[in-house]
């Protein structure tokens, strides 16, 4: 099952749960060789720990882990994807 959480860290640590998280899980797929995760969020937040989505170009950091009675245990993967856009519906 997967799950998508609105977070944030300015050092090497579990990040944070945004207290006023504006991120919905809207649907999510994994096969053999992929994983699919779509949400939605506003694009320009105001909000101190988001970052505005609107620029043409933006790098991606991904990862994904495990968790233990809601304690994040340290991720079996990331990586950065470069060149993404975000659009607006």
């Amino acid at each position: 099952v997967a799950t998508v959480t609105d977070r944030f860290a300015t050092q090497y640590s579990e990040p944070s749960i945004d207290s006023s998280s504006q991120l919905s899980a809207v649907s999510g797929s994994r096969n053999a060789s992929s994983s699919t995760f779509s949400f939605t969020r506003p694009i320009a937040s105001l909000e101190a720990n988001d970052r505005d989505l609107s620029a043409p170009s933006l790098h991606l950091v991904w990862a994904y882990g495990s968790h233990s009675n809601g304690a994040l245990l340290k991720h079996s993967d990331r990586g950065v994807v470069a060149g993404v856009s975000f659009t607006s519906d």
